[in-house]
């Protein structure tokens, strides 16, 4: 795997994304079949979600304007509401559930918002060589971008933006850092990130694999792939995805 670039891990994560929620869209009989396929799509599904944070955290320490980047974000996140409430509840509204771009959003938010901490700091004297203002932002900030997230019920909710901070600062870690322990400091914040993961739902376990791709990472793109497709895929999937469950249950209704 020697050379595994940002498309690649991009195009994992949304086939997976896709093998995930054609799962939980059109495999929902009772069928004993039925219902262990739907179960093994699933468990694949759950890559998704670790490598879309990876490639949040990776994009943000890389993005030449942040304020595009979180325009984006939003922009998908809002747009993404009604397909993903569809495909999620089949309805239109659904306000116990907010689409996963908002939890990546948040996550946004927090490390664009620490960073400026970070780069104010390092501007006043007597901070240069004091850490701890800045880890003391850091966690503050995490605290109250992981509560915006349980109370917007966005999909993966404060967990979520939590392992997402976890890869984020180790991330920064990886500056000073480049391995511990002989193992590159991003993969580790990577499985550390998992493993948090875990102990909430014990079927992240089967991304641990995706790790695998997180230290092949070679941070480069051998062939990038054009933007609108990766902001597209996840609307587009899902209202596609709804149509076909409303379809079938019209046709057995």
């Amino acid at each position: 795997m020697k050379g595994i670039d940002r498309t690649t891990i991009k195009w994992v994560a949304m086939g997976t994304m896709f093998i995930d929620h054609a799962a939980h869209t059109l495999l929902r009989g009772s069928d004993r079949w039925m219902q262990i396929t739907h179960n093994v799509l699933r468990d694949i599904g759950r890559m998704a979600f670790p490598l879309f944070l990876f490639l949040l955290v990776d994009g943000f320490f890389r993005s030449r304007s942040r304020e595009k980047y979180f325009l984006r974000l939003l922009i998908a996140a809002v747009v993404s509401e009604i397909p993903f409430n569809l495909m999620h509840s089949a309805y239109w509204q659904d306000p116990s559930a907010q689409n996963v771009m908002w939890t990546l959003l948040i996550l946004f938010a927090y490390m664009w918002s620490t960073q400026i901490f970070i780069d104010l700091f390092a501007k006043i004297e007597r901070f240069k060589d004091n850490p701890w203002p800045g880890i003391f932002m850091q966690v503050l900030l995490g605290y109250i971008f992981v509560i915006c997230a349980f109370l917007l019920h966005s999909d993966y909710g404060g967990i979520g933006v939590l392992a997402g901070i976890v890869m984020c600062s180790f991330k920064r870690l990886s500056r000073a850092y480049p391995a511990i322990y002989m193992m590159p400091t991003e993969t580790l914040g990577y499985i550390l990130a998992l493993g948090l993961m875990i102990c909430f739902w014990e079927d992240t376990i089967y991304a641990m694999p995706t790790a695998l791709l997180v230290f092949a990472y070679k941070g480069r793109c051998m062939k990038k792939m054009p933007r609108w497709i990766g902001y597209a895929f996840y609307p587009v999937h899902m209202l596609v995805l709804a149509g076909i469950a409303a379809l079938i249950a019209r046709t057995h209704g």
